[in-house]
């Protein structure tokens, strides 16, 4: 019969995975979806989608951390100063909103191209199935890593009261590890994007 495990993310409680297993379960042919043969284009035209929403709650993720340190080391002040004064505390910040912002508008330009895909129907089409998946997964990795490398370097900029609950950083933290994770992890993105690379090279 049809059996299905639930998994939990500890991070995420409200999230849950299921694995489902068919044992000896009959599918009527007029119950497969997506039409016969089309599985790979089915498959990554929906890798793709969940890919612009991964990268769209990355952002999130990270200009929440970015925003929230950014307007704590402006007020909290130390030696008579606030916090942003020190180099040490406003360069790793100016950084990290220099990256944020050329990872959001390649998070934009992700989704501007998906969009093109569907209004075009070009899902049929191997070149542009393979070049959304690439660009997509270039850019998952981007923002998923900056979500986690901003709102890790936030928490240590902010110090002790970044793991509270007075901040949200911690709980963003906790978020952006799974980020990096879900709809496939950094290397996969990597050897999808190091693959359109080689097909690009080979028109050379």
């Amino acid at each position: 019969g049809l059996v299905t495990n639930r998994l939990g993310i500890q991070s995420i409680p409200r999230v849950q995975f299921g694995q489902t297993l068919f044992n000896s379960v009959k599918i009527p042919k007029e119950n497969v979806l997506g039409g016969m043969g089309q599985g790979y284009q089915n498959l990554f035209s929906g890798l793709v989608a969940e890919r612009c929403s991964i990268i769209g709650s990355s952002l999130g993720i990270a200009w929440l951390t970015a925003v929230t340190g950014l307007i704590y080391t402006n007020f909290r002040v130390q030696f008579g100063r606030p916090l942003y004064d020190f180099q040490g505390v406003s360069l790793p910040q100016t950084q990290n909103f220099t990256e944020l912002m050329a990872a959001t508008e390649l998070g934009f330009k992700s989704a501007s191209e998906y969009a093109k895909t569907i209004e075009r129907n070009h899902f049929g089409e191997q070149k542009f199935v393979k070049y959304n998946a690439a660009f997509s997964s270039g850019t998952k990795y981007l923002a998923s890593h900056l979500a986690h490398k901003i709102s890790y370097e936030t928490q240590q900029l902010c110090g002790g009261i970044a793991f509270t609950d007075n901040l949200r950083i911690d709980k963003a933290l906790e978020v952006a590890k799974v980020q990096e994770i879900i709809g496939g992890a950094r290397n996969i993105q990597l050897y999808l994007v190091s693959r359109a690379i080689k097909d690009m090279i080979s028109l050379l």
